[in-house]
């Protein structure tokens, strides 16, 4: 087994985790913790940025695929944003996000990935860095996220400043 094969496989690994937790989340209500919003957001926008400091997404048609992907991602984020129910549970900010689109984004990227490496006359890695549908998929699954995640801390910063508010009413 190559390393690229071991790579494949431990991708292939964390993208069916992360469906699973996009499903349970269709369900449950998770609570708005600024930290792992935060989190959220940085990681994703790392992961944003690998393709633009590797130069695969500066070459023209990768350029193309990347910032439709990106486009897609925000506005893929505004519409399961719209669709998301939160709640005040106990003082906490609870939240389920449209789970369905998220599973289709992610669904999207892994069979992109699983297409690419399957055609016979090509690697994984050339089709990933070359292939603008490729990068558009890959930019659709991290916008989508980073995008989302910005959402979500604006809607706990907008909620920390509306107690805040609140608070101060009452004292007079």
């Amino acid at each position: 087994m190559t390393s690229l094969h071991a790579s494949v496989g431990i991708l292939f690994g964390v993208i069916a985790v992360s469906i699973l937790l996009r499903v349970r989340r269709l369900t449950t209500f998770r609570p708005l913790i600024p930290v792992q919003v935060m989190t959220r957001i940085v990681v994703s926008t790392i992961l944003l940025a690998i393709p633009l400091v590797t130069q695969g997404a500066l070459r023209f048609p990768g350029f193309v695929g990347y910032g439709m992907g990106i486009l897609g991602g925000a506005v893929l984020s505004t519409l399961a944003l719209k669709t998301a129910v939160f709640q005040d549970r106990e003082g906490t900010l609870t939240y389920r996000v449209h789970g369905a689109i998220g599973s289709v984004v992610t669904l999207l990227f892994l069979v992109r990935i699983a297409f690419r490496y399957l055609l016979p006359s090509s690697s994984l890695h050339t089709s990933l860095m070359n292939d603008p549908w490729s990068l558009g998929t890959y930019a659709l699954l991290f916008s989508y996220n980073a995008a989302l995640s910005v959402r979500l801390w604006q809607k706990l910063k907008a909620r920390k400043n509306a107690i805040a508010f609140s608070d101060q009413g009452m004292d007079q």
